[in-house]
């Protein structure tokens, strides 16, 4: 059966593509390739993840339809560098056991997600898929494949080795 193999791409609408370009090239040390920023999968420390939130939901603002998670090597010295120029970011930051995050607002309005995964030993890319869920069917969950299938509650999140369905009835908003 044909199927999707990766992540293609992301792409932002934005009021004056060539200067956002520009601020990315200057505070984020990005190059251009072939017209965009282009990552290639040897560079990168985890998988990249796809993940759906409600309209509701207030993870990131809601009048933006879609948010950019970079990963970092150090996540503290890229926000700092970013205070220092002047950049708007977030004094809040997050750690869980799969790495840390903090955002900064491009000067577009749009807020961004910097991610600083953890450091692994393993030779095999450190990975997590997210899916939101009611906390009834995340316990009955986990209760039915307690010995099958690896499992760890985060806050407001449920994180699994392999991502499962959530029947609609039991997302979360």
């Amino acid at each position: 059966m044909a199927s999707v193999t990766g992540f293609g791409g992301a792409f932002v609408r934005a009021n004056d593509p060539e200067s956002l370009y520009s601020w990315y090239e200057r505070h984020l040390g990005l190059a251009r390739s072939g017209g965009s920023f282009a990552f290639p999968a040897s560079t990168q420390r985890a998988q990249v993840v796809f993940a759906f939130f409600g309209q509701d939901d207030a993870y990131f603002p809601r009048e933006q339809k879609a948010m950019i998670n970079l990963q970092v090597d150090d996540l503290d010295g890229v926000l700092d560098r970013l205070v220092d120029e002047g950049v708007t970011v977030d004094p809040k930051r997050e750690s869980y056991d799969f790495g840390r995050f903090g955002w900064f607002t491009d000067p577009q309005g749009n807020r961004v997600e910097l991610w600083q995964p953890v450091a692994t030993d393993s030779a095999e890319p450190f990975s997590h898929y997210f899916c939101r869920a009611t906390s009834d069917w995340v316990l009955t969950f986990i209760k039915s494949c307690e010995e099958s299938v690896p499992t760890k509650t985060v806050i407001g999140n449920l994180r699994l080795a392999n991502p499962a369905f959530v029947p609609a009835s039991h997302q979360a908003n």
